[in-house]
C-alpha cells in the first residue's frame, strides 16, 4: 500500500513538473530588459506607455505590441508600427537590438522614418533569428542597399518594402538565398528594372515565392523577361507602372501556377500571344485577370482569343478602357467558369453585349457602372443569367422596358445586389411587378430616378434586404408598413421624395436599422416612438419635414446614435436633457424649429460632440451666453482639445421651401 502511495506521489510530482514546463509565468527578464532598451528609439506613440520598469507591469507579454508564446514565455511578435514620433528626423537603426528575441517570428516596423541601419549593425544581424518569418518595413526610407543585408534571413517568408526609396535598377542578388520566401512586396517605390544575377537561372532559387507585388513603380514592357524563373508564383501585380502599347507576354509562359495577374492602370492597348506557346495553355490556372484603366478597345477581345485556354478564369476586369459596342468572340466562349465581368465606364450596346456574354453561364458579378448603354433594356436579355448575384447598372443612361422588373424577378432569383441608381427609370417602371420576387436580394439601389407612386406593400417579401435606397424620386403616399417586415434592414434611404403621413410605429420591428434618412419629404405628426427602440441606430435624418410635438425623451434609448438631424420641422417644447444620454453623438442639428427654454448644460458630457446647431428657434434670450458657457465646459471636459477638433456651434440659414 505504501509502495503504491509512493508511486502515486512520484507521478503527481512528475505531472506538476511537466505542467510547469508547459505553462509560462511571464516573459523572460532578459527580453523584458531588451524591450525597455528598444523603447528609447520608439518613443513617439502612446501605445508603448505601459512599457515601463514597474512592479505593476512586470509581465512584458502583456505590453502593447508584444506577443509571447504561451508555453515558453518567449517574445514571438513585435508590432512597432508607427511608434516613432512622426515629426522626428530620419534615423539609422541598430538591428542588433532585436537579437535578444531568439524566438521572434514577426517584426513590424512600418512607418517609423527609418533611413537604414548604423554601420556594422544592419539587418544582416537578424540572421541570428532562425524563426523570423514576417518582416514589414513599409513606409520607411530604405534605399537599394537594403538588399545586400537581407541574404542571411533564410527563414523569411514574407518581406514587405512598400513605400520606401528603392529606385532605378535593382540588383536583387541579396534575395537569392531566401528560398523560403513566399511573399515579396516592393510596391510604391521608383523601381524601373530588376537585375537578375547570372547563375540564378532567372530567380529559380526563389522556388517558394507565391506572391509578388510591384505596383506603382516605373517598370516597362521588359519586366516580363525578368520573371520567367518564378514558376511557383500565384499572384503577380504590375498595376500602376509604365507598361504601354502592345505587350508580348511570352515571359509569362513558365508561370504555370499563376492564378492572379494584375496589369491595371497602365497604358496597354493590346496583348500579343506568341506563336508556339499553344495559345498560352500553360496559364490554364489563371483565375483573376485585371486589365482595367488601360487603352484596350474593341479589338481587345479578339486578341484575348488566344487566351481561350483560360477555362478556369473567374474574374475579368476591363473597367475604364476604350471599349465601344463590345462583342465577345466565339473563342472566349470557353470561359464557362467566369464569375465576374467588370465593364465600368464602357460604351456598350445592349443587343450586342448581353447575347455575346450569355455563354458565361457561371457569371455571378456583372458591373456596367457609369457606362453608356445603347438600345432598350428588356428583362428577357437577362434570362440566361440564372446564377447572377450582383448586377450593377448604376449611373447608366438606358431605356428600361416596362417589363424589366417582371422578367428579372422571375429569371434571376439568385440576385443579391441590384443597382439602377440614376438609370433613367421612370414612372412606367412599376416596382411591384417582379421586383418583390427577388427574395434573396440584400442590397437594392433605385435612387435618383423618376419613379412615381408609392413603395409597394410587397417589399415585405424581400426579407433578406439589408440596404434599400429609393431616394431622390417622385414617390408619394404614406410609408408602407410593409417596410417594417424587413427586420434585417441596416440602411434605409427614402429622402427627397413626396412621402406623406407619419413615420409608422412599427419601425420598432426593424431592430437591425443603423441608418434612416427620411429627410426632404412632407411627413407630419409627432416623431414616431418606434424610433426609440432602434438601439443600433447610428444616423437619423428627418430634417425638412413637418414633424410637430417635442423631441422625444425616449431617444435616449438609441445609445448608438452619432448623427441626429431634426432641423427644419415644427418641433416645440424644451430641449430634453435626455439628449445628454447619447454619449456617442457627434452631430446634432435641431435648428429652424419652435423650440423654447434654455440649452441643457449637460450637453457638455457629450465628449464626442463636434457640431451643434440650435439656431432659428425660440430659445431664451441668453442663448449666446449659454452657448459660450457650454463651449467652455466642453473644452474643460476635453484636456486633449489640442489634438482633436473643438465642437462647432453653427448658425444655419432659414429653411426654404418648408
Amino acid at each position: 500500500m505504501c509502495g503504491s502511495k509512493r508511486v502515486w506521489v512520484s507521478e503527481l510530482i512528475f505531472i506538476l513538473l511537466v505542467v510547469k514546463g508547459w505553462w509560462s509565468e511571464g516573459c523572460l527578464e532578459q527580453e523584458r530588459s531588451a524591450l525597455l532598451q528598444l523603447k528609447r528609439f520608439f518613443n513617439g506613440d502612446l501605445r508603448l506607455q505601459n512599457w515601463v520598469d514597474d512592479e505593476y507591469y512586470l509581465d512584458c507579454c502583456l505590453w502593447e505590441g508584444v506577443e509571447c508564446n504561451n508555453t515558453t514565455g518567449r517574445v514571438i511578435k513585435l508590432d512597432l508600427a508607427q511608434t516613432r514620433n512622426w515629426e522626428s528626423e530620419e534615423w539609422y537603426m541598430n538591428a542588433s537590438l532585436f537579437t535578444p528575441f531568439q524566438q521572434l517570428e514577426s517584426l513590424d516596423l512600418i512607418e517609423n522614418n527609418i533611413a537604414g541601419c548604423v554601420e556594422n549593425e544592419g539587418l544582416e544581424k537578424l540572421s541570428r533569428l532562425n524563426n523570423l518569418k514576417f518582416l514589414h518595413l513599409d513606409y520607411n526610407s530604405f534605399n537599394n542597399s537594403i538588399f545586400s543585408s537581407l541574404g542571411g534571413l533564410s527563414s523569411l517568408r514574407h518581406l514587405s518594402l512598400f513605400g520606401n526609396r528603392l529606385n532605378g535598377s535593382i540588383d536583387i542578388k541579396g534575395l537569392e538565398s531566401l528560398s523560403n520566401l513566399e511573399e515579396l512586396d516592393m510596391s510604391d517605390n521608383a523601381i524601373d528594372n530588376l537585375v537578375v544575377p547570372k547563375g540564378l537561372e532567372r530567380l529559380s532559387r526563389l522556388n517558394n515565392l507565391k506572391c509578388l507585388f510591384l505596383d506603382n513603380n516605373y517598370f516597362n514592357n521588359s519586366i516580363f523577361s525578368s520573371l520567367g524563373g518564378l514558376s511557383s508564383l500565384k499572384r503577380l501585380s504590375l498595376a500602376g507602372n509604365e507598361l504601354n502599347g502592345s505587350i508580348d507576354i511570352e515571359g509569362l509562359e513558365s508561370l504555370s501556377n499563376l492564378e492572379e495577374l494584375d496589369m491595371s492602370d497602365n497604358a496597354i492597348d493590346n496583348l500579343v500571344v506568341p506563336k508556339g506557346l499553344e495559345r498560352l495553355s500553360r496559364l490554364n490556372n489563371l483565375k483573376f485577370l485585371y486589365l482595367d484603366d488601360n487603352y484596350f478597345n474593341n479589338s481587345t477581345f479578339s486578341s484575348l482569343g488566344g487566351l481561350d485556354s483560360l477555362s478556369n478564369l473567374e474574374e475579368l476586369n476591363m473597367r475604364a478602357n476604350a471599349i465601344d459596342n463590345l462583342v465577345v468572340p466565339k473563342e472566349l466562349h470557353n470561359f464557362t467558369n467566369l464569375e465576374g465581368l467588370i465593364l465600368y465606364k464602357s460604351d456598350l450596346h445592349v443587343s450586342q453585349l448581353l447575347p455575346s456574354i450569355a455563354s458565361f453561364t457561371s457569371l455571378k458579378y456583372l458591373s456596367m457602372l457609369d457606362s453608356v448603354l445603347k438600345g432598350a433594356l428588356h428583362g428577357q436579355d437577362f434570362r440566361k443569367f440564372k446564377n447572377l448575384e450582383h448586377l450593377d447598372m448604376g449611373w447608366v443612361q438606358v431605356n428600361v422596358n416596362t417589363s424589366f422588373f417582371q422578367i428579372v424577378g422571375k429569371s434571376m432569383s439568385s440576385l443579391k445586389f441590384l443597382s439602377l441608381t440614376s438609370s433613367s427609370l421612370n414612372k412606367n417602371a412599376i416596382l411591384d411587378q417582379g421586383l418583390c420576387q427577388l427574395v434573396h436580394l440584400q442590397e437594392l439601389y433605385i435612387g435618383r430616378n423618376d419613379l412615381r407612386g408609392s413603395l409597394p406593400w410587397c417589399l415585405a417579401n424581400m426579407t433578406s434586404l439589408q440596404v434599400l435606397d429609393a431616394s431622390s424620386n417622385q414617390l408619394t403616399g404614406n410609408i408602407s408598413p410593409g417596410l417594417c417586415e424587413l427586420v434585417l434592414l441596416r440602411e434605409l434611404y427614402i429622402d427627397y421624395n413626396d412621402l406623406r403621413g407619419s413615420l409608422p410605429w412599427c419601425l420598432a420591428n426593424m431592430t437591425s436599422l443603423q441608418v434612416l434618412n427620411a429627410s426632404y419629404n412632407q411627413l407630419t405628426g409627432n416623431i414616431s416612438p418606434g424610433l426609440c427602440e432602434l438601439v443600433l441606430l447610428r444616423e437619423l435624418y428627418i430634417d425638412y419635414n413637418d414633424f410637430g410635438g417635442s423631441l422625444r425623451w425616449c431617444l435616449a434609448n438609441t445609445t448608438s446614435l452619432q448623427v441626429l438631424d431634426a432641423s427644419c420641422n415644427q418641433l416645440i417644447g424644451n430641449i430634453s436633457p435626455s439628449l445628454c444620454e447619447l454619449v456617442l453623438l457627434r452631430e446634432l442639428y435641431i435648428d429652424n424649429n419652435d423650440l423654447r427654454g434654455s440649452l441643457p448644460l449637460c450637453l457638455a458630457n457629450l465628449t464626442s460632440l463636434r457640431v451643434l446647431d440650435v439656431s432659428y428657434n425660440q430659445l431664451s434670450e441668453n442663448i449666446s451666453s449659454s452657448l459660450m458657457h457650454l463651449m467652455l465646459m466642453l473644452k474643460s471636459a476635453r484636456p486633449w482639445t489640442d489634438q482633436i477638433l473643438s465642437p462647432t456651434f453653427m448658425l444655419s440659414t432659414v429653411c426654404s421651401n418648408h
